[in-house]
C-alpha cells in the first residue's frame, strides 16, 4: 500500500491513439485497394461520385475556382486516410485532455496529474518505426506509400506535439514567455507547412537529447 501505483504517461495515450487511427487509415485504404479491383480503380469510383454531388452543389466556383471538381474529388480521396489518421489522432488527444482536465478541475480524479510540458515524453524506439513509416512514403511503390503516409502522419503529430511540450518547458523562466509563446503557436498558423515539421524535428531530437531534463538538472545544481 505504501507503494504509489504507477499510471501511463501522456506519451503512452497519445501512443495509442496515434496506434489506433493508423490501423483504421489503414484499413480505410484495404478496403478501398480491395472493394474496387484496386487503388487507382476505388480512387475514381470513390472521386466520380464526390465530384457529382460537388458539382450538384454549385459551390465549386465559390471556393476553388481554379480547380475543376474532378480534380477536387481526386485529391480528396487520395488523402482522405492521412486526414483521418493525422486530424483523428490530434482531435482524440485534444479530447482526452479537455476530459481529464474537467475530470480534475471537479476533484474526481484518482490519479496525479501530471504536467504536460514536462511530462510527456515519447521512447526513443518510436523513432524506428517512424523513419521507416517516412521512407514508405517517399520512396515505395504505390500505393504502399500511402501506408506509409498515414503511419508518418500520426506519428509526426506525436512528435510535433512533443516539440511543443519541450519548447513550452524550456520558455518557462523567460520573462517574455506569453509572447514567445504567441509568436509560435501564430507561425504555426500561418507557416504550418514550415513551421510544424520543425517542431517534429524538434521532438524527435528531444527524444534523444532530453533537453528538458537536462535544462531541469543545470538548475538544480546552481548555487
Amino acid at each position: 500500500p505504501a507503494v504509489p501505483r504507477a499510471y501511463p504517461g501522456p506519451g503512452a495515450a497519445a501512443m495509442l491513439a496515434a496506434a489506433l487511427f493508423i490501423l483504421a487509415g489503414w484499413v480505410q485504404l484495404s478496403l478501398m485497394y480491395f472493394a474496387t479491383g484496386g487503388y487507382e480503380a476505388a480512387v475514381k469510383a470513390l472521386a466520380a461520385e464526390i465530384s457529382a454531388a460537388l458539382d450538384a452543389s454549385d459551390g465549386m466556383r465559390a471556393l476553388f475556382p481554379d480547380m475543376t471538381s474532378e480534380q477536387l474529388a481526386q485529391v480528396y480521396v487520395q488523402f482522405s486516410a492521412v486526414a483521418l489518421s493525422t486530424g483523428a489522432t490530434l482531435m482524440q488527444l485534444a479530447n482526452l485532455y479537455l476530459a481529464a482536465r474537467s475530470v480534475q478541475l471537479s476533484q474526481r480524479l484518482n490519479r496525479p496529474w501530471r504536467d504536460i510540458p514536462s511530462g510527456f515524453r515519447l521512447p526513443r524506439w518510436l523513432a524506428a518505426p517512424t523513419v521507416a513509416a517516412l521512407a514508405l512514403a517517399l520512396v515505395g511503390p504505390s500505393p504502399f506509400d500511402d501506408y506509409g503516409l498515414v503511419a508518418t502522419g500520426a506519428l509526426g503529430v506525436l512528435y510535433t506535439l512533443q516539440g511543443l511540450a519541450a519548447l513550452h518547458a524550456l520558455s518557462r523562466r523567460a520573462a517574455a514567455r506569453p509572447f514567445m509563446l504567441a509568436a509560435l503557436y501564430f507561425a504555426c498558423a500561418a507557416a504550418a507547412h514550415w513551421v510544424l515539421p520543425a517542431l517534429a524535428l524538434l521532438g524527435l531530437a528531444e527524444s534523444f537529447a532530453d533537453l528538458r531534463g537536462r535544462a531541469a538538472r543545470s538548475l538544480k545544481t546552481r548555487p
